[in-house]
């Protein structure tokens, strides 16, 4: 019996083991002294104590990135990490990647070697190429980074290409969080337009374009969004060995990071009615009706025009008078139409003149750098 447990258990531990998969790829196995080759190392276990081989002949553009991916399957979890490399070499020739280790259940388990053929640019490419290609950049730009608390700033990607290049392929490596901002998507125009890029022709195109609300003061970091491109270009002559008058390459961009400078709103001369409104306003209000009848109802609305951090403010309420009737409020927020309203909808069932009184708002200009205080008219109402 002992002898069967014995062998029970060496069955399931040997099962185990034989369902362990370490594997490196890469994307390429011939490549241009100019290309960049992506690695991967993947494992279907929870394995640790991962060791790279030895990449000193590559310059690594970005890595190692970790990525983790889990799902189940019959009630069974199937998970798998993959460490990922962008390198690009440093010289021509043979080169063998070794095998990379890990660790799982205290096996050491290894990959096996890849072999990469690296070639001198070849006389297909035109002459200009690199130079075409050191026109594909990915340009992270801010309306300001100086700001104020809770300041909208429009943050704007831009990716330029040399315009006898095209992409025909765009994966994201990194991107930013904004853990220390509240987003918000903006439209923008998808068209590519003319532009050019160190004095020569190229082709532009906004690829994104937010407004970002700092939460807290101090310097905060918008770190960089990274993409991995596929860029496709015509050959100066047919390739023969692939029978195509098109060539491909890869290229990592990235965008730099930004610093932004968060100052605090000043103290001094905040008026008690301020919430945090940033930004250049003007508060208006109107009334539908100047007089109606008993249990007639009439309209006052309150509305807040301008820039600044429109989503973020509460307008204030409205006293309704003694002897009116609020129906129900309605609110608006139309921040892409630079303004938001309050719609009150009032009766009354009692006659006589009534004034609606007026409200206040305050705000703080960050050109002027100075407080505003705002009023509404008052507005009188006749019932009859």
């Amino acid at each position: 019996m002992k002898q069967l447990i014995y062998i029970f258990f060496f069955l399931i531990s040997s099962l185990g083991v034989a369902q362990v998969s370490f594997t490196a790829t890469s994307n390429k196995n011939r490549i241009d002294v100019k290309d960049t080759l992506r690695l991967e190392f993947k494992i279907n276990q929870y394995g640790h104590d991962f060791k790279p081989p030895n990449l000193e002949k590559f310059q690594i553009i970005n890595g190692p990135n970790k990525l983790f991916s889990q799902k189940w399957i019959n009630g069974e979890e199937k998970v798998g990490f993959t460490y990922e490399y962008y390198v690009k070499p440093i010289s021509k020739g043979r080169i063998v990647i070794e095998s990379a280790t890990i660790k799982y259940l205290e096996e050491i388990y290894e990959t096996k070697s890849i072999k990469i053929r690296v070639s001198d640019v070849t006389d297909l490419y035109p002459t200009d190429f690199a130079s075409r290609l050191e026109t594909i950049k990915l340009v992270a730009d801010v309306t300001s980074t100086n700001v104020y608390l809770n300041e909208p700033i429009v943050l704007e990607y831009k990716m330029y290409i040399h315009d006898s290049l095209s992409i025909y392929k765009d994966n994201i490596i990194s991107e930013p969080k904004f853990p220390d901002f509240i987003v918000e998507k903006l439209t923008f125009d998808k068209k590519i337009k003319d532009d050019t890029c160190n004095e020569k022709k190229c082709r532009s195109l906004i690829i994104g374009r937010v407004v970002i609300y700092p939460k807290k003061e101090g310097e905060l970091i918008i770190e960089p969004l990274k993409f991995d491109l596929g860029i496709n270009f015509k050959l100066t002559k047919i390739d023969s060995l692939k029978m195509s008058e098109y060539g491909y390459v890869q290229k990592i961009v990235s965008s730099d990071s930004i610093t932004i400078v968060v100052n605090s709103i000043p103290v001094n001369g905040k008026p008690d009615g301020f919430y945090n409104a940033i930004g250049n306003f003007n508060l208006e209000s109107e009334i539908s009706k100047s007089t109606v009848g008993l249990n007639d109802e009439f309209v006052v609305n309150i509305k807040l025009k301008g820039t600044g951090n429109l989503n973020q403010i509460l307008l204030p309420e409205l006293p309704i008078p003694s002897g009116l009737k609020l129906i129900r409020k309605e609110s608006n927020n139309e921040v892409m139409k630079n303004h938001i309203f309050d719609k009150y909808i009032i009766s009354s069932s009692i006659k006589g003149e009534f004034e609606i009184p007026s409200i206040k708002f305050s705000y703080f200009d960050p050109v002027q750098k100075k407080y505003f205080n705002l009023a509404t008219e008052k507005k009188v109402i006749l019932v009859d």
